[in-house]
């Protein structure tokens, strides 16, 4: 948001104006254009350290964003631009303050079987679909389903978009996810076990988003990598000012 003003009746909020599409919408045209790998892992990367560093900045705020896909994410410019490596976080309708009230908000929801309030059902945690209150964790979980999307353009835990429900949730909450696609097994070994490390069960097992920014698929261990790493996070940081749960 850049600036919000308000008269009598009505409050202005003014945002960032962004033309160039979701990162799910990318996502999108590179497999209708026939792309073998959807994106390569060095992009994936670029964009996955700046998810990373978002979700250290909000959950450093004690947020819970709870609606984390890919289309949360906005590309900021065209390909072929100055920026277009870099992205947005948006979608902050069902974003809350982590506290005890909002955890019994949460139960109330589960015993009315209201799970609208925590996203898609693609991206749902196995505590969010077995009714429990949804913790930072949730938000990493949804973050893993993205990078495996980002990597190998299809739901770790559905198998279709005609799959029945309850099949997707069996997956979810047993941690039997899909890792017989081609995408998947060329992936390397790094990346695969980021993206587990995120996908697991147990929340309290769950890598956390800054703990992720150490991971060894994240931080880059060349001389060469380190320095593209540096040159990046100085465009980046313009954008996002590190806070506390980034260090």
């Amino acid at each position: 948001m850049l600036e919000s003003f308000e008269d009598v009746d009505q409050l202005w909020l003014v945002f960032e104006k962004i033309t160039s599409g979701s990162l799910y919408q990318l996502l999108a045209k590179k497999a209708a254009a026939g792309h073998k790998t959807v994106l390569e892992e060095n992009v994936g990367r670029t964009f996955f350290r700046q998810m990373l560093h978002a979700m250290c900045y909000i959950h450093g705020q004690n947020v819970q964003h709870r609606d984390i896909k890919c289309d949360s994410f906005m590309i900021l410019s065209e390909p072929g631009a100055v920026e277009d490596d870099l992205i947005k976080l948006r979608d902050f309708f069902f974003t809350i303050l982590s506290s005890e009230e909002q955890k019994a908000t949460d139960r109330r929801a589960a015993r009315t079987g209201n799970d609208d309030l925590f996203g898609g059902l693609a991206y749902m945690a196995p505590e969010i679909v077995g009714r429990k209150p949804a913790t930072f964790a949730s938000d990493c979980w949804s973050l893993g389903v993205v990078l495996h999307c980002m990597l190998v353009f299809a739901s770790p835990s559905r198998a279709s978009a005609e799959e029945p429900r309850e099949d997707t949730v069996g997956r979810i909450q047993t941690g039997d996810l899909i890792q017989s696609k081609s995408a998947w097994v060329s992936l390397s070994e790094p990346a695969q076990d980021l993206v587990k490390r995120f996908l697991r069960v147990e929340d309290t097992s769950r890598i956390s988003a800054a703990e992720a920014l150490r991971h060894p698929w994240v931080e880059p261990r060349t001389k060469e990598n380190r320095q593209l790493c540096s040159d990046w996070m100085q465009r980046f940081t313009k954008t996002l000012p590190c806070t506390k749960g980034c260090e």
